[in-house]
């Protein structure tokens, strides 16, 4: 989730983001969260502050009217999953595919064909997702139910790492490009931006630049060929 410095996530009020969860310009803040120093205890202790401080001054809680809306909305969604209305699929079977999926073809080695599987493969699980139905009575404290809820935004987020993962022609950090093995700095020192548009059934790309360039000799992390296109087009290593 992109965030301001604050942890603060843009576009909407009161929601606060740290650790693996948050984009905050700082290495690791987006990965390895549980293991690292600066998100578990610096984001966490800054973020947290944030938070009370947005709290103290808060005035009062979300739009009422918004709100009863939302749930609403949610509502019908759980009464069409126990009426058995939205599908038959099952939701535990679709997780378990986008799982393997992502392991199988979107891992740290990864090729520009498997990828373009795991695309196809994820773009059918998403059509399913949107037929899921219950095995069980949908009553309490029930995972399945939640997990249905969910289902649907769970294999979007898969779309988004699989075509951001596609269309990123380079090896960078832990993820190796078996067919580009160059981590290629010329063209792709940026962020990867995935937005869901209405209406559309793949995610949009836009890129950023990177927020700072450090002045430090290029390295290679040990994956892929470990060449380095520089900002210049210079090609080292290999």
């Amino acid at each position: 989730m992109r965030t301001d410095l604050n942890g603060a996530v843009y576009g909407i009020k009161g929601l606060y983001a740290a650790g693996e969860a948050a984009c905050w310009d700082i290495h690791g803040f987006n990965r390895l969260a549980g293991n690292s120093l600066a998100e578990t205890i610096v984001a966490g202790r800054i973020v947290g502050r944030k938070i009370v401080e947005f709290l103290k001054g808060s005035e009062g809680g979300p739009d009422s009217a918004a709100a009863g809306h939302a749930h609403a909305r949610v509502r019908e969604r759980i009464d069409r999953l126990i009426s058995g209305r939205n599908g038959r699929e099952d939701v535990f079977r679709i997780l378990s595919a986008v799982r393997d999926e992502l392991m199988d073809r979107v891992g740290i080695f990864r090729n520009g064909r498997d990828l373009e599987r795991a695309m196809e493969n994820l773009r059918d699980l998403y059509d399913q997702s949107g037929r899921v139905g219950l095995r069980s009575n949908g009553i309490g404290a029930n995972p399945e139910l939640g997990l249905a809820l969910k289902i649907r935004g769970l294999v979007k987020l898969a779309l988004c790492v699989a075509w951001a993962a596609l269309n990123r022609t380079e090896s960078r950090g832990c993820h190796a490009r078996e067919d580009f093995e160059a981590r290629n700095d010329r063209d792709w020192l940026t962020r990867t931006l995935a937005f869901w548009k209405e209406g559309r059934d793949l995610p949009t790309l836009e890129y950023e630049p990177a927020s700072k360039v450090w002045e430090l000799p290029p390295g290679g992390r040990g994956y892929g060929a470990g060449k380095i296109i520089t900002r210049e087009g210079e090609v080292l290593g290999g």
